[in-house]
């Protein structure tokens, strides 16, 4: 029986991490761009149709880093518009001044969602 792709992915990043005792945030940047099982399979999924929009594909990366040192964590965020690796990254270090600007509050307050995927 085939693992399923979830499993797949899951055994990949396991392999990747293991391979290393401390990581940086590229590290876990080149984790979630690993294509190493097509398009389906891999850490980053295009799809089984990367050409239909609809399809089911990784559509964000999110990092968290939480200093040892006690320093605000910060949160790292990337999108993939049209199942493609871009360069643009945006960064939040979560301090007081994070927590409490209006923005923030805003898209904190706003109800979850219910995500189905596959």
């Amino acid at each position: 029986m085939e693992p399923m792709p979830l499993a797949m992915r899951y055994n990949r990043i396991d392999v990747l991490m293991n391979n290393m005792k401390t990581y940086t945030m590229a590290d876990f940047f080149n984790f979630a761009h690993d294509q190493d099982a097509g398009n389906w399979n891999s850490i980053f999924k295009v799809g089984k149709n990367p050409t239909d929009p609809g399809t089911p594909r990784t559509v964000a990366t999110f990092i968290a880093s939480i200093p040892k040192n006690g320093d605000a964590p910060t949160v790292s965020i990337q999108f993939y518009p049209a199942a493609k690796i871009t360069e643009s990254v945006y960064t939040y270090t979560l301090n007081t001044s994070f927590w409490n600007f209006q923005g923030a509050k805003k898209v904190l307050a706003i109800e979850p969602q219910i995500i189905q995927y596959t």
